[in-house]
């Protein structure tokens, strides 16, 4: 075998090299998303069990929710219950928010977001007065977040 055959092996031997080591990058980089992605969904998870045990802890947030289930008015609430219960809310709008902002960036599924906005709209139908409220204040987060505030109170009127 003459030496330009010799050398012509090697090219074609070095580009297979070089196809194969991008595909190896390829499905490393697919693993290294499907990985990255998994955490993300464990660290939403775990955002929301603490928020959800934070409020068994609360004596007082447990007060102001048995009094509004019971169909009490949040002017029948103490001051303390009023504003833990307001936080709760604040603080699940943000969480809620937040995985909004993951939707529409593509990191959450259409499903998922489903539930968060049949979680949401359950959320705004509880108090209207606090839903006025709360849709009133909306510009504290995205507008494309408002606008799904807004379309989830037109659904709460829609079913009244």
């Amino acid at each position: 075998m003459n030496s330009a055959k010799l050398n012509d092996w090697m090219h074609v031997l070095g580009i297979f090299a070089v196809v194969a080591s991008l595909i190896f990058v390829g499905l490393e980089m697919r693993q290294s998303q499907r990985i990255a992605l998994s955490a993300a969904y464990q660290a939403r998870a775990d955002s929301s069990m603490t928020l959800r045990m934070a409020s068994l802890e609360s004596e007082t947030l447990q007060s102001a929710k048995a009094k509004v289930r019971q169909g009490m008015g949040l002017d029948q609430l103490t001051p303390k219950e009023t504003i833990v219960l307001r936080e709760r809310w604040n603080a699940q709008l943000v969480y809620l928010e937040n995985m909004h902002y993951q939707y529409v960036s593509g990191f959450i599924p259409e499903e998922q977001w489903q539930s968060n906005r049949v979680e949401l709209t359950s959320m705004l139908s509880r108090r209207p007065e606090w839903r006025r409220r709360m849709v009133d204040n909306c510009n504290l987060f995205r507008d494309s977040f408002c606008a799904e505030m807004r379309a989830a109170t037109e659904r709460i009127k829609s079913s009244d």
